[in-house]
């Protein structure tokens, strides 16, 4: 493994120093750059442990999505993408032609009334009936809250699920209506009387001499297992499978490219400010955009998982080539005094480790 100078930054100059030392390395702080910049590494602001932590789990998180969206179109199986988005109905350019005339184009003050939408598609275009429109009555805070469990189960069993074809899978974000659970695992604040009943139910085995923080201990363990999405029922039942985008992943949803051209399209022809004209073009806009248009954003998007693979690949492939390993007469002793002892599975983090997390 790579070694480096334990407890200290890792730095261009530190790491040049060291790859000449223990395998000859010939290239200058330009070469050593550009290799680290195809790894993936980036000279930014040091990361604090929680930083570090979520930044490795969301990796897992796209990972284990590219293998699983790779695995089901291997199989044969229809992808469908399912998002919602908002438009207010004062959504225009920012910029026209004009002679500054106080008869001039001019945009409302207020962002006024919003419209949200739901709805679905695929490679094959816009799954028929599946389009929701609906008109928001809050002012401000997150569109989110409007499209509630109640409100997206309806939308799911009534206008999507009827229309879908045989076996599809069913790309979601993780909205809170999207992840709704059953059975929902204990947090750390909840009674210890209900923590044992969650074991219990999951035939989690313990005994009733241990600690609150025990049982928690035992259901963060055991809950990743157990989790039981309302959403996934109801597909499952109608034969169809869900699969989560990892967080912060919207360039794997070709529904977003699909947004910013509707909401584009609004902004230029939307001069009358009201709702109702802006549906009106939300509508005419979506029966325009068909199978070709959608297989454009979807070919966009299947390029960004590969180069999401690619990079994963090129990450791992080129820490392998730039090993750097004891020579096989140096002693122990050698080895601690310089430095460049080799860095076992359980070492501590190497600065070469670290930012490869």
């Amino acid at each position: 493994m790579i070694s480096t100078p334990k407890k200290k930054l890792p730095t261009v100059r530190k790491l040049l120093t060291k790859l000449r030392e223990t395998i000859n390395f010939k290239g200058g702080s330009t070469s050593l750059k550009l290799i680290l910049w195809k790894m993936g590494f980036k000279w930014k602001k040091t990361r604090n442990n929680r930083g570090a932590l979520i930044e490795r789990d969301i990796r897992s998180k796209r990972v284990a999505y590219l293998c699983a969206i790779k695995k089901y179109r291997e199989e044969g199986q229809t992808i469908i993408y399912e998002d919602e988005t908002f438009i207010h109905s004062s959504h225009t350019r920012p910029k026209n032609w004009t002679d500054d005339t106080p008869s001039g184009y001019m945009a409302p003050v207020s962002k006024g009334q919003r419209l949200i939408i739901v709805y679905a598609g695929g490679r094959t275009g816009f799954i028929p009936g599946s389009l929701l429109i609906f008109k928001s009555h809050l002012k401000t805070g997150d569109y989110h809250s409007e499209m509630n469990v109640t409100n997206y189960q309806k939308w799911l069993t009534e206008k999507l699920i009827p229309n879908l074809p045989p076996k599809s899978v069913l790309v979601v974000d993780n909205a809170p209506y999207h992840t709704m659970q059953f059975n929902k695992a204990p947090t750390s604040q909840t009674m210890k009387a209900k923590m044992m009943e969650w074991l219990t139910v999951n035939k989690v085995p313990f005994h009733d001499r241990m600690l609150k923080i025990q049982l928690y201990d035992l259901i963060k363990t055991h809950k990743p297992l157990h989790k039981n999405f309302v959403m996934d029922n109801i597909m499952v039942a109608y034969g169809h499978t869900v699969l989560r985008l990892p967080p912060y992943h919207p360039d794997l949803n070709p529904i977003e490219l699909v947004w910013a051209d509707v909401k584009q399209s609004v902004g230029a022809e939307n001069v009358s400010f009201h709702l109702d004209d802006v549906a009106k073009i939300c509508e005419k806009w979506f029966s325009g955009f068909g199978t070709e248009n959608w297989g454009k954003v979807c070919d966009r998007t299947k390029k960004n998982e590969k180069e999401y693979i690619k990079k994963e690949g090129i990450r791992e492939n080129t820490i392998e080539r730039i090993i750097i390993r004891r020579s096989e007469d140096s002693s122990d002793s050698d080895s601690s005094d310089n430095d460049t002892t080799e860095l076992s599975e359980n070492s501590d983090l190497s600065g070469v480790e670290l930012l490869d997390e």
